[in-house]
């Protein structure tokens, strides 16, 4: 039995985390992992427990909630042995969807003793104030980081993706078309609506936004959005949605190197489906260290 953590958020998902942990406990057992359980209080507190779990003896960490929790844990375990494992509980599981890993997490356990070790590159986020975080999937900048900066908890919790499309409708319709954010790209200033440093291709579930990034290639991928407008700003969220974004004009797609956000001061970003409070200017690249993590073989 390889001794195991599992770190659990009860608030995330539709349905009683606590509740499922001792069917998910039975199943690592049988999977071949004698896990013990935490479950978090609050925000920060699964880096914690992930952190005191390094040097412990535990050889891999499950986190059971949603892609806010998974990056929580995933920042106590970055450049350390250990590996991550995530056991889909949220509203999105977006990085459990690019993993191929099952949308239930009692599915999830049952295989999880057929999952390949690997590396997995991480972004970083530097800000003028000193702050540094990090991210699994993605920094985007624009309408969805408004949106999520909206206190949505309860609502995702009762009604789950559907609340936040209902709150992006909201917020899209009291849009300030005359905001702008103004990035530097390798010495070059653009002025944009939206951008969205990528380390996996899929945003917001299902949608290929960045079609080739991969978490292991050591590169992150840039998206930018020039158009200006609320209406501008529907055909791009519908052009994701069919795939087509790539072709439209006000829409480019590159290697993100040397990337620095310069305003607005305190801009609307979220860092993998969380809304973060960061000063600019704002540099994002790759982290030094990888994350080990337990996974499928291949990626979705």
């Amino acid at each position: 039995m390889r001794p195991a953590l599992l770190i659990y958020n009860p608030a995330s998902g539709q349905q009683r985390s606590r509740e499922r942990v001792p069917a998910l406990i039975r199943a690592l057992s049988e999977a071949g992992f004698e896990a013990q359980e935490k479950a978090t209080e609050g925000p920060g507190h699964a880096q914690h427990l992930a952190r005191e779990a390094v040097g412990s003896g535990t050889q891999v960490v499950f986190s059971f909630g949603g892609d806010g929790t998974l990056r929580e844990v995933a920042k106590g375990l970055i450049g350390s042995s250990l590996a991550l494992a995530c056991l889909p509980g949220g509203t999105a599981n977006v990085l459990a969807r690019y993993w191929g890993i099952p949308r239930h997490a009692e599915t999830a356990a049952v295989q999880v003793g057929s999952w390949q070790p690997r590396e997995m590159d991480v972004g970083l986020t530097l800000s003028a104030c000193g702050r540094e975080e990090c991210f699994l999937m993605m920094a985007s900048c624009g309408l969805d980081g408004a949106v999520l900066r909206r206190p949505l908890s309860r609502s995702k919790a009762r009604w789950g993706p559907a609340a936040v499309a209902a709150a992006g409708l909201r917020e899209w319709w009291q849009m300030n078309a005359a905001a702008t954010l103004r990035l530097e790209v390798e010495g070059q200033q653009r002025n944009l609506s939206f951008f969205s440093v990528c380390n996996i291709p899929l945003y917001g579930g299902p949608f290929r936004l960045a079609p080739e990034a991969r978490c292991d290639d050591r590169r992150l991928d840039l998206v930018t959005f020039s158009g200006k407008g609320r209406w501008t700003t529907m055909a791009l969220a519908a052009a994701v949605v069919t795939g087509r974004h790539l072709r439209r004009r006000d829409v480019a797609l590159e290697a993100a190197e040397n990337v620095e956000l310069q305003a607005p001061q305190h801009p609307p970003i979220q860092l993998d489906g969380d809304a973060i409070d960061l000063q600019a200017p704002i540099r994002f690249e790759l982290h030094p260290q990888r994350l080990n993590v337990l996974a499928p073989i291949s990626p979705g």
